[in-house]
Parts: structure tokens; C-alpha cells; sequence
């Protein structure tokens, strides 16, 4: 499936979470749309700077799901390695939106050898 990346963002109450979407989404009808809601945008990368990974600037972000059998992760921020016993799966930066935007704010951490979509 080629899955296509996005986050919710412009509204101050909107979702902070990245979301994977397909390239083909099944879309119900609206049948009322709500007095408040938020969009749904595609995201890039906007390192503006940031040496380590500007080679990515204004560009979209991939996004991949995958499904293991092992284990559920997590991201442990300030930190480069894991707990004794448990596998590092990637390294990287820490990234969030800029300052002064009036939108939810979710850090997460971008791999150092971070990709751009074709």
C-alpha cells in the first residue's frame, strides 16, 4: 500500500498527532458538517538550518507502518541509548513545530538518516 503522510494542524484545538494515510482514503459523505472542525495537510520537512538534515528541506515526509511481532516501542527524548535489554530500533533528532503558531504541538523524533518521498 503507498501510504501517504499528513498531519492535522491550523486549528488551535486540532489533533497532534502524525497521522499514515493511504493513497487511495475511503472518504464517508458528510452528511452535517460540524460548526468546528480542522483540515487535514500533508507535512515536510522545514529544517531551516539545521545542518544535520538539510538536505531534506521542503520536503514531504514518507511514512511507512509496519507490523512486528516482538515488541511495542517508544521514544525516550534527550537520550541516544536504550535501557539494558531492550533494542535501539533508530536514533535521531528531536522535532516539533516553530514557536508563535497558534496549532497543537507534538515532538517526535526523526531518524538521522531520514528520507525524502520520491
Amino acid at each position: 500500500m503507498d501510504l501517504r503522510r499528513a498531519l492535522t494542524m491550523l486549528a488551535a484545538e486540532g489533533d497532534a498527532d502524525f497521522q499514515c494515510l493511504p493513497a487511495d482514503p475511503e472518504i464517508e459523505t458528510v452528511v452535517t458538517r460540524a460548526m468546528f472542525s480542522s483540515n487535514t495537510h500533508g507535512s515536510e520537512y522545514e529544517t531551516n538550518g539545521a545542518t544535520a538534515l538539510s538536505s531534506l528541506y521542503n520536503h514531504e515526509v514518507p511514512c511507512a507502518v509496519c507490523f512486528t511481532n516482538t515488541t511495542t516501542t517508544i521514544m525516550i527524548s534527550a537520550s541516544k541509548t536504550c535501557y539494558s535489554g531492550w533494542k535501539l530500533e533508530y536514533r535521531g533528532f528531536l522535532i516539533t513545530e516553530r514557536n508563535g503558531l497558534a496549532n497543537n504541538k507534538q515532538s517526535t523524533c526523526v531518524d538521522q538518516d531520514a528520507e525524502a518521498a520520491p
